[in-house]
């Protein structure tokens, strides 16, 4: 992480988009813009507006902390996964870990 934290920010994120097209990225600090954009930033003393992405609103599903180890969500113990509708009340299995395959 330090050769990354000096140039992007120092925590490590991960943005799903639509058809599994996920995107890694260091940056210090995470927003959501006017209309829905996903701003990731670098704090720094020169340019305190430092954007490292943005990404149009439609464009992206989800922002997580991501562990540097392997990508996957950190603080997460398990998740349900649906097979119809993430609304149906009723989830058909409960995964554990937070890996998930999208593709």
């Amino acid at each position: 992480m330090g050769e990354h934290a000096d140039k992007y920010g120092k925590y490590y994120w991960g943005v799903v988009r639509p058809y599994g097209k996920d995107i890694m990225l260091y940056a210090d600090e995470v927003r959501i813009g006017p209309g829905g954009t996903l701003i990731l930033s670098q704090r720094r003393k020169d340019d305190p507006e430092a954007a490292n992405l943005i990404i149009a609103a439609g464009q992206w599903e989800a922002c997580y902390a991501a562990s540097t180890l392997d990508g996957a969500p950190v603080a997460v113990d398990h998740y349900w996964e649906w097979e119809a509708s993430p609304w149906d009340p009723q989830p058909s299995k409960e995964i554990s870990g937070a890996r998930r395959d999208r593709r």
